[in-house]
């Protein structure tokens, strides 16, 4: 329902669509029922403002983030090993900490932008309506999301064999990171070494690290550079996603390249 803080955007009480209209590069206008207004026009007539529709990948919205985190990431990761010369234990609580918070946040975008993708991939295919059985089945077992997934892009992506242990290690450590990043362990774990201090710490400050989030946006930016190039003609609004997919990420994947080959003067190996 509406309130005071605004109008019922899904409900009766939206306002009337006036111009003018703001939108991201990212957004996909469309307009339903384009045949009558273009039959309007045709008439001579001037038909009124339709009803707009918008849809917006988040896949595309989340790698970003999940870059600027990672970048974050690095410069924490440098000034870590800067404090850890001082010895000063406020400094190097801060900086450890600074690490641990920006690759959290590197592998929950990741995490988001993996089940943002899937989820366009099984709306593009049809897979719901093509594969009930195994939904079924999915719904009955509780079958992990990263399960699912794999069984998604199996079905609908030609993946080459050499290359499916890679997809399926990194759709599952995509799920591992984003459950342990959310469900806490009842049990205590023991400490874990923390290569770049030289100390141990606790395990979650190790594995949420600057030296994981390397991983986890390089793999992440070479499946998602990889799939939609193996989309199954018989999927052809699948096709046609991943084709807009890809150049989508082409500005994503140059700034990164850019980025890590260092031309921007304000970074140093990892």
């Amino acid at each position: 329902m509406g309130d005071e803080n605004g109008p019922d955007l899904e409900g009766e009480n939206q306002p009337t669509i006036q111009l003018p209209i703001y939108l991201i590069p990212q957004i996909r206008l469309s307009m339903p029922n384009t045949d009558q207004i273009i039959k309007a026009l045709q008439e001579g007539k001037i038909p009124d403002l339709p009803p707009l529709h918008t849809s917006i990948d988040m896949t595309i919205i989340w790698l970003p983030i999940a870059i600027n985190h990672f970048q974050a990431a690095h410069l924490a990761r440098l000034k870590l090993k800067q404090v850890i010369e001082s010895r000063i234990d406020d400094l190097i609580y801060a900086a450890l900490l600074e690490e641990f918070n920006a690759s959290l946040q590197v592998f929950a975008a990741a995490g988001f932008a993996f089940e943002a993708f899937e989820r366009m991939v099984r709306q593009r295919s049809d897979f719901e309506a093509k594969f009930p059985d195994k939904i079924n089945t999915w719904e009955k077992n509780k079958t992990g999301w990263d399960s699912q997934a794999k069984e998604v892009f199996n079905c609908v992506f030609a993946i080459e064999h050499q290359y499916k242990p890679f997809v399926w290690k990194m759709l599952t450590n995509v799920a591992d990171f984003r459950n342990d990043a959310v469900h806490t362990r009842t049990k205590a774990e023991p400490v874990s070494y923390h290569n770049s201090m030289g100390y141990f710490t606790a395990w979650r400050l190790v594995k949420y690290g600057f030296d994981n989030a390397v991983k986890c946006i390089v793999e992440s930016l070479n499946t998602f550079a990889y799939l939609p190039t193996k989309a199954r003609q018989k999927y052809p609004k699948l096709v046609e996603y991943c084709e807009d997919f890809t150049k989508a990420m082409e500005p994503i994947i140059n700034q990164w390249k850019e980025w890590d080959a260092g031309k921007d003067g304000k970074r140093e190996a990892y």
